[in-house]
């Protein structure tokens, strides 16, 4: 086995090690953001505005992550033999404002989505109560309504 195929091998096994390391880290930051989320959104739920309750909940999360992903996970790999250097503060800070701005297009969106849902009710307690004829609903080429005079 040459020099260059025995570091190739090292370098290999090195990447596989840092691509688990990314993956296992990046689902623990995921699962803890989304319990520390909900539970700040349950806890504080029946106090707060609703887009005041997911902003909190959002930065509560990501900030409860960042401190997971930089206290716990770097002990975690350093015992299993891995280098970690963490997440830098200044990422863990974009992050918390990137947060604020998630929770707050994410409140507006759940208002859009309901504001749809009872337009799409609306409409089809119209159809179904035969208040709004089907004809007219329905798109008609102009020779079947030539053929319907």
């Amino acid at each position: 086995m040459g020099a260059s195929n025995f570091w190739g091998l090292i370098v290999g096994v090195r990447r596989r090690e840092a691509n688990v390391c990314l993956a296992a880290s990046l689902i623990v930051v995921l699962i803890v953001s989304t319990v520390i989320g909900s539970l700040a959104g349950l806890s504080l739920g029946g106090w707060l505005a609703p887009v005041l309750l997911a902003v909190i909940a959002g930065f509560l999360g990501t900030i409860a992550a960042g401190i997971v992903r930089n206290r716990l996970l770097i002990d975690v790999w350093g015992s299993a033999g891995m280098k970690d250097a963490g997440t830098p503060a200044i990422v863990v800070t974009y992050a918390a404002v990137a947060s604020l701005a998630g929770s707050l297009a994410a409140d507006r969106i759940a208002l859009l989505i309901g504001a749809m849902f009872g337009l799409l009710r609306r409409c089809s307690s119209f159809l179904s109560r035969g208040e709004v004829p089907v004809s007219r609903v329905l798109v008609v080429s102009p020779r079947q309504r030539a053929s319907a005079r």
